[in-house]
């Protein structure tokens, strides 16, 4: 493995790839062309680019790098420096920059002041607890979880389209101006409430593990996926919308849940609320179903043709008719639920119970 490498007769070189080797130091001074640098993977502990103004893409991910400084790279357009241990980045000198990754370091600050012409952040697992994205107005991606977050304002944002802010300590978070964003994950913070009405865009929605007690999804036509389990939700609102294929509403406080608004719904997760119905006619496309630990007393899945995967145990249900599911393979029940129309024994709710843990 290559541990040392001599570039000072090179002046002219302009692209460098050295990367996944075990060198412990690169002296880049007489290399005042170079463009393009990708030393990640080594066992560097310092980095130098102060001698190379022309540099627009630097990659050293996974080193040991304790410090970075960039202030002198004016023409820097791309920057993936995760997986060390910096504490404190600046990128404020660095208007081209387009592309961030500072991710896995153990930053406690990033400034962003300069980069009007970031698009993409990624500064997940860090000690991050302020965030300044105001002056980024062309910003499209911002992945900041498993922060310290507190705050977080998108006013400034109208071209995100992705947002992880998840494994914070957000409290609030608001959208208003994100009308483009398609993707969320605000999962795991201290949300007491979540207004999306004005991201008709959004195809996925994470927002589970808050503080939750009611969510209004009716003006999001468009999600493929929303899971808002392990919240304190008493209601739901939906209207129709023809898109949605994954539910996950578990561990709440529903004691109602309206999927026929979700015709091509096909992974239903609703297990550990207060439903004493479910009526799931109107999901042909079924394949998946988690109801269990609710107060239901029958379960119709007659219209469920494509149905693979049922979990109704602990329930009130005192008979199942399965003539109509050919497809199903899998399916845990109470030991005193009768069963008709299966092939098999299906197993017990002891078994289930162990299959869950």
């Amino acid at each position: 493995q290559l541990t040392a490498l001599d570039l000072q007769q090179n002046p002219a070189l302009t692209d460098l790839s050295c990367d996944l080797k075990r060198l412990t130091e690169l002296n880049l001074k007489k290399n005042l062309s170079l463009k393009k640098l990708n030393c990640g993977a080594n066992q560097l502990t310092t980095l130098s680019i102060s001698s190379n103004p022309a540099m627009t893409d630097l990659q050293c991910p996974s080193n040991e790098l304790t410090s970075l400084s960039i202030s002198g790279n004016k023409k820097l357009v791309d920057l993936d420096c995760a997986y060390n241990r910096l504490t404190k980045l600046d990128t404020s000198k660095n208007a081209a920059l387009a592309y961030l990754n500072a991710s896995f370091n153990g930053l406690k600050t990033l400034n962003l002041g300069g980069t009007k012409q970031l698009e993409e952040i990624y500064c997940s697992r860090n000690q991050i607890s302020t965030l300044n994205v105001t002056k980024n107005k062309a910003l499209k991606k911002l992945v900041c979880n498993e922060n310290r977050l507190t705050d977080l304002d998108l006013s400034q944002n109208p071209q995100l389209e992705v947002l992880d802010c998840a494994g914070n300590r957000l409290s609030g978070l608001s959208l208003r101006k994100n009308t483009k964003l398609t993707r969320l994950h605000c999962n795991s913070n201290e949300l007491t409430q979540l207004n999306t009405d004005a991201n008709p865009a959004l195809t996925q929605l994470k927002c589970n593990s808050n503080e939750l007690t009611a969510l209004d999804i009716s003006a999001n036509t468009s999600l493929t996926k929303l899971n808002c389990d392990k919240n304190s939700l008493r209601t739901l609102t939906v209207t129709t919308n023809a898109s949605l294929k994954v539910l996950t509403c578990t561990q709440n406080e529903l004691t109602a849940l309206d999927t026929a608004a979700f015709p091509a719904l096909e992974d239903l997760e609703c297990s550990k609320n207060k439903l004493t119905s479910l009526d799931v006619s109107a999901n042909p496309m079924l394949k998946t179903l988690g109801c269990q630990s609710n107060a239901l007393k029958e379960l119709d899945i007659t219209a469920n043709p494509v149905l693979e995967t049922l979990f109704c145990q602990d329930n009130q249900i005192r008979s199942l008719n399965l003539q109509a599911n050919p497809a199903l393979d899998l399916i845990y029940r109470d030991k005193d639920v009768e069963v008709t129309g299966y092939g098999e024994q299906p197993q017990e709710e002891e078994e289930a119970e162990e299959a869950e843990e």
